[in-house]
């Protein structure tokens, strides 16, 4: 089954980006846009597994609820698109931590050396060939690690509307709703702002003809605040 390990957003995270993002969903309909109860932020992508291999995943998720990470705070400055040359396939929200700014680039090292770690005493090859050595000391993984919600992808195809969607978004159009996303972090409870990430998941991801569709196979709580 394909799997991944992901940061799931919690609900008023989920809403602050829809409405941010309204205006944009107007602006280009044709766009393949994620629905909002199935936003995360990637930790880990698996590929295709096995059942030896989702057990590997498993045990790595339990081994670190020995010692808890704390949950994280973060909010959204910006948003970006992927490839940031030639034409763009992903549409993202970039994501920070508040406060502990390392914070989840300690957490994404973490994670990925546990899922190494579990690969080697199961006799499997590595589960993230992003970072297959992830538990050995200096390592780095293959890519940078941008944290990041997908909000749309480019379906590369003319739309319904006779319009086909550019090459380029436009940055105004992005930037606008970029500020709407900081400003709505005032309307959190909280008065520091941002949205708490409580759970790490392992996801099953299926690929269905409406669009994936994503189910929790296993969950690390992070500890409270």
């Amino acid at each position: 089954m394909r799997c991944f390990i992901a940061l799931p957003l919690p609900e008023a995270a989920q809403d602050s980006l829809v409405r941010a993002t309204a205006p944009l969903r107007r602006h280009w309909p044709d766009l393949a846009w994620a629905p909002p109860e199935q936003y995360h932020l990637t930790l880990a992508f698996l590929g295709e597994l096995e059942a030896a291999g989702v057990a590997a995943a498993e045990a790595a998720l339990a081994t670190l609820a020995v010692a808890p990470t704390a949950a994280i705070k973060v909010y959204f400055p910006r948003l970006l698109t992927f490839p940031p040359r030639g034409p763009w396939r992903v549409l993202a929200a970039s994501v920070e931590a508040k406060g502990d700014a390392g914070s989840l680039h300690r957490l994404y090292a973490d994670i990925n050396a546990a899922l190494a770690r579990e690969a080697r005493r199961a006799g499997l090859w590595a589960l993230n060939e992003e970072w297959p050595d992830a538990d050995r000391e200096g390592s780095r993984p293959r890519r940078p690690f941008k944290a990041h919600v997908t909000l749309a992808r480019s379906l590369r195809r003319q739309g319904s509307r006779g319009c086909a969607v550019p090459d380029r978004l436009d940055p105004l159009i992005l930037e606008n709703a970029a500020q709407k996303l900081r400003h709505g972090l005032s309307e959190t409870r909280d008065d520091t702002g941002g949205f708490l990430l409580e759970a790490v998941l392992l996801y099953k991801s299926e690929l269905r003809p409406q669009g994936a569709v994503h189910s929790e196979l296993a969950r690390l709580h992070l500890a409270g605040h």
